[in-house]
């Protein structure tokens, strides 16, 4: 065999080719991650978040507007796009142990709606790296997402000064990561909004350090606000019977 060809041969086998795409942490305010508590631990386990929040601004002076993820979102339903799930964006770490850059889990599912893209994910079960992904979002040791993007052309992005705004991107992976977020949980019109259950709301409260039987009670007193306050039963004259003697 020709020496230069096996040379070519045994370089491109031993080249790892990283994508080249963009990574973009979101500024933590609060929880970006939920699940189910009382998930089937003998089920894969699943759970939610924002990857991408419309009032965010973050630290590369970028925003994303209401649509920015439509096109990629629909070629990702007819399969002509994926978005894959890493732990930190372990791709980029292959050359420092292979196992960093296994995919940790799937999407489920990508939307927009009026906070940023929501997504739904799983974690392998069985996974080893999953296995550890799976422990720290129990536990709440990690709660952030973190968005991989390819460069977007020009056309859809526009300087605004401050800030730019990109109006249209797609996306190569969002990871799960451990940047610490702010554990005052700032409150925003936009946290507000995502609250639509009594269980949204304890989610919401457990924040704040709340337990079960806490939240209750502080439900019920909210609920209590502006009604007014019951009348007391009219007392009983224990000796009223001799007045029918």
């Amino acid at each position: 065999m020709n020496h230069n060809l096996l040379r070519s041969l045994l370089m491109r086998n031993t080249q790892v080719q990283i994508p080249d795409v963009q990574t973009r942490l979101l500024p933590f305010q609060d929880m970006q991650l939920r699940f189910n508590e009382q998930q089937d631990p003998s089920q894969p386990f699943e759970f939610d978040g924002y990857a991408v929040r419309w009032d965010s601004i973050n630290s590369h002076g970028e925003k994303f507007l209401k649509g920015a993820f439509t096109d990629y979102i629909n070629a990702v339903k007819v399969g002509n796009m994926r978005c894959h799930m890493y732990y930190n964006h372990g791709y980029q770490l292959l050359y420092v142990d292979p196992k960093y850059a296994m995919r940790v889990g799937k999407w489920l599912t990508l939307e927009e709606d009026d906070i940023g893209l929501k997504v739904s994910g799983r974690i392998t079960p069985g996974h080893s790296l999953g296995n550890d992904v799976h422990a720290m979002l129990a536990d709440e040791t990690i709660d952030g997402l973190s968005i991989a993007f390819f460069r977007p052309d020009p056309m859809d992005v526009e300087d605004k000064g401050d800030y730019v705004e990109i109006r249209r991107v797609s996306l190569y992976e969002i990871s799960v990561c451990d940047e610490p977020s702010d554990r005052n949980a700032r409150v925003t019109a936009s946290d507000l909004r995502s609250i639509e259950t009594e269980a949204d709301l304890k989610n919401f409260l457990r924040r704040f350090n709340l337990d079960e039987t806490a939240s209750d009670e502080l439900i019920q007193r909210v609920q209590s606000f502006g009604k007014p306050a019951p009348e007391p039963e009219p007392k009983t004259d224990p000796l009223s019977w001799l007045d029918q003697v």
